[in-house]
């Protein structure tokens, strides 16, 4: 029986949606406009409002995060370096990320990568397709 190898934590959600809003008392998250596709006519074009929920456990300290978004394959087009902590690891870190006018430079198959110590924790596909405008002829 071979051991597997323990993450630095673990990834029980990335949610790709346009904005969380967060109680002011009770801290509890309302995910707003969840989305799997991106929709647009043409690229390049800068994507108005792209946020990512995530949710970590078993996190044992802070350890550096980085979460990037980016076309699979290639230089992500999103990058953000930061840090997570919870004050014991049976917590539930709830992390939102609100990025503005993401470039997006073709259509394809994207990723939202999530990492944590350097480790590779989680990953969420988002398509990006072209939109057909209604009267227009297909080029």
């Amino acid at each position: 029986m071979s051991k597997r190898k323990r993450l630095p934590a673990t990834c029980l959600a990335i949610i790709v949606c346009e904005g969380v809003v967060e109680d002011a008392r009770s801290h509890n998250k309302c995910i707003l406009n969840l989305f799997n596709v991106i929709w647009s006519e043409s690229v390049p074009v800068a994507h108005d409002r792209l946020t990512v929920f995530l949710a970590l456990t078993d996190v044992h300290g802070e350890l550096p995060l980085r979460l990037t978004f980016g076309l699979h394959g290639q230089e992500p087009v999103f990058d953000f370096k930061g840090k997570v902590k919870t004050g014991s690891p049976r917590d539930v870190a709830d992390l939102v990320l609100d990025m503005r006018q993401v470039p997006i430079p073709a259509f394809g198959e994207y990723a939202v990568n999530v990492e944590v110590a350097g480790e590779m924790v989680g990953t969420r596909r988002v398509l990006v397709r072209q939109a057909k405008m209604p009267g227009r002829k297909a080029e």
